[in-house]
């Protein structure tokens, strides 16, 4: 489970599919964890889970392959990111990692108690009330039925019953010739495998506290674009589109996935779409549902700020504050209002704590988005100015974050002040796993971060005679998710220094020092 014992890696096969194996272990560094000193708290790092309705109307697959190798405009839309042919099993892998917390004795190095999870955003894919039920019931425990629509027949658009394309993976096979995801990747037909994704789970429920930040995925469909009235209409009701009009190129796709605002769905009335089954349990969320929700199961104080804004005890040496860096008004870069800015330096003055951990779900780097209604007079707050308030407070010795699914590091230095900013890997893509976060108070006045990437225990190998498994289904997904990566050019694939794409660091086991401002 924990990558300074050994890890999961694809071992490709051709262009794309790859069979699954594992390595020697990923030590933490040369500046690896002596093993002495005071432990300050131990955090579970999970991020993008993207607990997903791969069946619901209102998701944009169609556009997926208007960019792929191939297409006509592939070159100017790249990865457009609204299809993965992982996405019907984001239940079980979430399962699959909270029964890997609970099995964790302790932290890795130091062996001391964890003390709570911190889920860093995009914890559902598409802003709907069913994903979050889903995900929650993950978390808390409980029965999940990861289906909408016709609960007798799948909807999503790689099974057979769905309108062929052949830009999308089809497991149970191809009824109208070969798809590229089988024929140019080497992907496999694993028959029966839909039916069994979409059958009912059981959570035992994570065993420590969790508190969830808010992401871009969160609140925004797809990610990028803010909900009106006619796309809470499209998600519960009974059309899907599935191609453009004719009158449009696809250069349209550009207006839904841009980084930032204005966004907005591309559909129009003379759209492609197909009859599927209403369900109003797709409704996209209303803005203070998932701070709701996720308050009424914390048994612990949480203060709460502007938008979903929070700050929480950990312990009686630390506190957690966590920012709401979605944009609400479309992009799915981040940024924060005026509002919580000011919240923030009083949240930082106003603490007794020792030491101050911040959480968003955008890294530092990807908070640019400062588009806004003009009903918004006093604008956003970027990357810069937020930064300068964390780096004025010396007890704010962490940031965690996510967004980017992957795990990296980045130094923030200002003179002898350094704020470690600390990713993790997403739950969707790649390598699928989530961090151990151990702060120790080590002798001679230094803060040792001792950061641990952990594989979800699911089998290396799916079995598929195991399908009822949710275990299997979560092995299978990772198998998927590694063969989307390799087919992409081994993006995200860090199987060793020199094979890692140009400037795409990768630190999943990692040790850095900071001074103590005790």
């Amino acid at each position: 489970m924990t990558t300074h014992e050994s890890t999961i890696r694809p071992v490709p096969q051709g262009a794309g599919w790859a069979s699954m194996g594992t390595s020697s272990a990923a030590p933490h560094g040369d500046a690896g964890p002596t093993g002495r000193g005071e432990v300050v708290v131990v955090l579970v790092h999970v991020s993008d889970i993207h607990v997903c309705d791969a069946e619901s109307p209102a998701r944009l697959e169609y556009l997926q392959p208007l960019g792929m190798s191939g297409a006509p405009f592939a070159r100017m839309l790249g990865d457009i990111g609204t299809y993965r042919p992982q996405e019907l099993f984001t239940v079980p892998v979430a399962l699959a990692m909270v029964d890997t917390v609970n099995r964790l004795p302790g932290g890795p190095v130091t062996g001391a108690p964890l003390d709570a999870a911190v889920l860093t955003g995009d914890l559902v894919d598409n802003a709907q009330a069913n994903e979050l039920d889903w995900y929650l019931t993950v978390f808390s425990g409980g029965t999940i039925h990861p289906t909408s629509g016709d609960p007798d027949s799948c909807g999503w658009v790689g099974a057979t019953t769905a309108e062929w394309s052949p830009g999308f993976w089809h497991p149970d096979g191809h009824p109208a010739g070969i798809d590229q995801w089988c024929g140019h990747h080497g992907f496999p037909t694993l028959p029966d495998l839909l039916d069994h994704a979409r059958a009912p789970l059981v959570s035992p429920g994570l065993r420590l506290p969790f508190f969830g930040v808010h992401g871009n995925h969160d609140l925004l469909l797809q990610g990028t674009v803010p909900v009106d009235a006619a796309l809470h209409d499209l998600a519960v009701g009974d059309r899907r589109i599935s191609g453009l009009a004719p009158e449009q190129t696809p250069l349209v796709a550009l207006e839904a996935i841009a980084r930032i605002g204005p966004v907005r769905y591309p559909h129009v009335a003379s759209s492609q779409t197909k009859a599927v089954p209403p369900d109003p349990a797709r409704r996209p969320l209303e803005q203070p549902e998932f701070a709701v929700r996720h308050d009424a199961l914390v048994r612990q104080a949480i203060t709460r700020g502007p938008a979903h804004a929070f700050s929480v005890v950990m312990n009686d040496q630390v506190r957690l504050v966590a920012l709401d860096t979605v944009n609400p008004f479309g992009g799915w870069e981040g940024s924060i209002d005026r509002q919580q800015l000011t919240w923030l330096r009083r949240t930082l003055a106003d603490a007794t704590e020792p030491y101050l951990v911040i959480a968003t779900h955008h890294p530092s780097w990807c908070l640019v988005n400062g588009y806004s209604s003009t009903l918004d007079f006093e604008g956003r707050v970027l990357a810069d100015e937020l930064l300068g308030v964390l780096l004025d407070e010396p007890r704010v010795i962490a940031w965690m974050a996510g967004h980017v699914h992957r795990h990296e590091v980045v130094m923030h230095r200002r003179g002898a002040r350094v704020l470690p900013e600390i990713t993790a890997a997403s739950l969707i893509d790649w390598p699928q796993q989530s961090r151990v976060l151990e702060i120790v108070r080590e002798p001679g006045g230094v803060l040792a971060l001792i950061s641990t990437a952990i594989d979800h225990h699911a089998p290396v190998v799916a079995d598929p005679t195991r399908w009822d498994d949710p275990l299997h289904l979560a092995a299978v997904s990772r198998q998927i998710a590694a063969g989307v990566a390799l087919s992409m050019g081994a993006r995200g694939i860090d199987s060793s220094p020199q094979d890692r794409p140009p400037g795409k660091s990768v630190e999943r086991n990692v040790v850095v020092r900071v001074a103590d401002p005790r």
